[in-house]
């Protein structure tokens, strides 16, 4: 978004769109519609694609899509009503919608980190500030005053001149800005299928459905992150520098691309698998109970032999709640469940692991019929190491039972 953001104020003031947009299919292709047609639909990796979100292609035209004038921005409806608003180039294409959401910020400098993102981040104040002013943002407005932290706005000169002197030109509106961050007991994205939820005690849990064909993709269907008074706990890596490697044939051949390196399940010994085929099904969000579930089990190939895997989160006022029921076609190989943390790691008693992060104390307790293993993996590229330090920790738990069916609980508190 930002992004996008950055771009839409680098560029000059562009010339008015039609109000009403004659190509509809080639403009409903070129943003991602809330709702349309009644139809939750998602982009696929930035091509030119809708597809719902069991992953079929939408081919049907959305009637009456039109976009009126609303100064630096547009509104686009369709046939249902008004669907998005956001700033829009002169051939009616959205560069980034008006809704902006902060609530990935977990607070201290710490984000939600799905995919191809770092831990650690929270965006340009100023640059913000300034989009929020464009398109009427009171959210956007008060978060960048929150990033502030007390500090006064300054800009610097980088490489792109205009932004600078426009950061410039609004630092002394941004330093009368009320600072504020509002975060919702529970976010829930049905287009994304991203939900996250907080209690009264300081927990923050993100997790995810979706599929494994997601832009800057890892394969993460139905993976989460715990976040204690926001300090990561249960962490997602995040990714390394990039290379060739990274968006090469051989993307899936480093670690934190691959779903044994999350906060999952390997099924029969079989990790998840790339493509948009491998994806969640049946994802649902309990928004008054604080609840999460998904099926996992069309995320997995043939070889995994798994029928029905459905991981749940929930989260109560005390603790986090993860729940695994499976069905297997056939038990070839024992399953094995996989944490990512960091911190100090250790194993008091058989079904319980402690874990303390930057002065967070949380206990993992699991089922007695596992055996706990943990893996340190020693981070050498400075774009993990800057987030984590010399070194992260895989809590391996392994069973040597082979059942067909069954189910799983783990509780951390």
């Amino acid at each position: 978004k930002l992004c996008a953001a950055a771009l839409a104020l680098s560029m000059p003031v562009l010339a008015s769109a039609e109000a009403k947009l004659v190509d509809t299919q080639t403009f409903a292709r070129s943003i991602t519609l809330g709702r349309a047609s009644d139809t939750y639909v998602t982009r696929e990796d930035w091509r030119d694609t809708l597809r719902a979100m069991d992953g079929t292609a939408l081919s049907e035209s959305y009637a009456d899509i039109s976009a009126q004038e609303k100064g630096l921005y547009y509104e686009v409806a369709n046939e249902n009503g008004v669907n998005q608003t956001g700033l829009m180039d002169a051939a009616g294409t959205l560069l980034i919608p008006m809704t902006y959401s902060d609530f990935t910020y977990v607070g201290n400098g710490w984000v939600v980190n799905f995919a191809d993102a770092s831990a650690q981040g929270g965006g340009d104040p100023l640059l913000i500030y300034r989009f929020g002013k464009a398109v009427n943002s009171d959210e956007m407005m008060h978060f960048a005053a929150y990033l502030l932290n007390g500090r006064k706005p300054y800009a610097t000169m980088g490489n792109d001149a205009f932004r600078s002197l426009q950061s410039l030109l609004c630092c002394n509106e941004l330093a009368k800005a009320t600072p504020k961050h509002d975060m919702p007991d529970v976010t829930w994205y049905p287009e994304t299928e991203f939900c996250y939820m907080k209690n009264k005690n300081g927990m923050f849990v993100a997790a995810k459905g979706g599929f494994n064909n997601e832009s800057h993709n890892h394969n993460d269907v139905g993976t989460f992150s715990l976040y204690v008074n926001t300090i990561p706990v249960i962490i997602d890596a995040g990714v390394g520098t990039y290379t060739k490697q990274t968006f090469g044939k051989d993307r899936y051949t480093i670690w934190t691309m691959q779903s044994n390196y999350h906060n999952l399940p390997m099924i029969n010994g079989v990790p998840q698998k790339f493509g948009q085929e491998y994806k969640a099904t049946n994802t649902v969000c309990n928004e008054k109970k604080r609840m999460f579930s998904t099926d996992i089990a069309t995320a997995y190939p043939a070889e995994a032999k798994v029928k029905s895997w459905v991981r749940s989160y929930a989260l109560d006022d005390k603790k986090l709640i993860i729940g695994d029921i499976y069905t297997l076609d056939e038990a070839i190989a024992p399953n094995q469940m996989n944490f990512l943390t960091w911190g100090n790691v250790t194993f008091p008693s058989a079904g319980k692991i402690r874990i303390e992060v930057k002065g967070q104390k949380v206990e993992m307790d699991y089922p007695s019929q596992f055996k706990a293993e943990l893996e340190t993996i020693k981070l050498d590229d400075p774009r993990l190491s800057n987030v984590w330090g010399k070194e992260i920790y895989r809590i391996t738990l392994k069973t040597e039972e082979k059942k067909v069916t069954g189910k799983y609980g783990f509780v951390i508190q």
